[in-house]
């Protein structure tokens, strides 16, 4: 065999080995991924969603009426783009990115997941709806 030949076949080998690790990479953390992007939408368009993703102790914290509040004030997300997944065996998940409504408005999340629950989280800015206070 050639030279040429064996570099070809290296350089073929590498691909695939970086080509499945990535693949790997996106379906183990798709679920993680989907929890959060869910919870992030729900949070201001369907509360009871987003407070049954929740571990029990923080669902106490954030109750149905006070959901409904935060809902009725801030424009919901429409859209997610996570570019941070982190996690760790028996500490559980963390997923950061930008969460976007329909007008644009941006806002920083961090998803703390363990187990498929939400355990914690943080939107940095929050979209006023356009008409509250009109």
């Amino acid at each position: 065999m050639k030279v040429w030949q064996i570099v070809l076949l290296a350089l073929a080998g590498i691909g695939l080995l970086a080509g499945g690790g990535v693949w790997g990479v996106l379906h183990l953390t798709a679920d993680g991924r989907a929890l959060a992007r869910g919870f992030v939408i729900d949070f201001l368009s369907d509360p009871e969603a987003a407070r049954a993703a929740m571990v029990p102790g923080l669902a106490a914290d954030w109750p149905l009426e006070r959901l409904r509040a935060e809902a009725d004030r801030l424009e919901p997300f429409e859209t997610t783009s996570f570019t941070s997944y982190s996690a760790e065996m028996g500490v559980g998940t963390t997923v950061k990115g930008t969460a976007t409504t329909a007008s644009g408005c941006k806002s920083p999340v961090t998803v703390e997941m363990f187990e498929g629950e939400v355990i914690a989280f943080e939107f940095k800015i929050a979209c006023l709806r356009s008409d509250v206070g009109a």
